[in-house]
């Protein structure tokens, strides 16, 4: 898919550096816009969680599109390391959900009923087998679920890896401009939306 027009994406956090190397990628002309530097916002302080099936409640398409986009990430990491030249700060140790009580516990194995339909790696450890999984745990713990496959980024680095390989794509990276408040008559004069 080749597109022809000019294409701005306001914001340097994460989704805006990811849509920006997208497009810049599918032959778009990208204008990448952050008001601050690249990161500075909410992608500094995120997290960087790459945990589908942890954090979903219930099966359904969020879980199965979660583990593709885990999947993909999975392939494509290396890539953008090399084209950013710095690391995004991967760890592959999984993630755990840990239960106090017989009620969290039982929630954890409901959970594992489905769960293990999408990803059979996904293993309900309880007593010593907990404890040896994650040392230094400590008391109160009567059960958890590992998810091995779940993995973590520093998000602040995957990010500036984004915005690096939209620049290197082609993008422009216009950092310090107040671009999330553009000009209503510049945004009328280039087709769009009005507010």
């Amino acid at each position: 898919m080749s597109l022809d027009g000019r294409v701005v994406v306001i914001g340097g956090g994460v989704i805006g550096c990811a849509a920006a190397l997208a497009l810049a990628r599918s032959g778009a002309r990208v204008t990448l816009l952050e008001r601050d530097a690249i990161a500075a916002g909410a992608s500094r302080a995120a997290a960087g969680m790459l945990a589908p099936l942890s954090e979903s409640e219930e099966p359904g398409c969020m879980a199965s599109a979660g583990l593709e986009a885990l999947a993909l990430h999975k392939r494509s990491a290396q890539t953008l390391e090399e084209i950013a030249g710095i690391s995004i700060g991967a760890t592959l140790a999984g993630t755990f959900m840990l239960a106090r009580d017989e009620k969290q516990a039982e929630a954890l194995r409901r959970r594992l009923e489905w769960q293990r339909e999408l990803d059979r790696s996904i293993a309900l450890l309880e007593g010593d087998e907990l404890d040896r999984a994650v040392p230094g745990l400590g008391e109160g713990f009567l059960a958890g679920l590992h998810y091995p496959a779940e993995m973590q980024v520093d998000a602040r680095s995957y990010t500036i890896a984004l915005a690096r390989a939209a620049a290197a794509a082609g993008a422009e990276v216009i950092q310090g401009t107040p671009g999330d408040r553009p000009d209503r008559r510049q945004a009328v004069r280039q087709g769009g939306p009005q507010p």
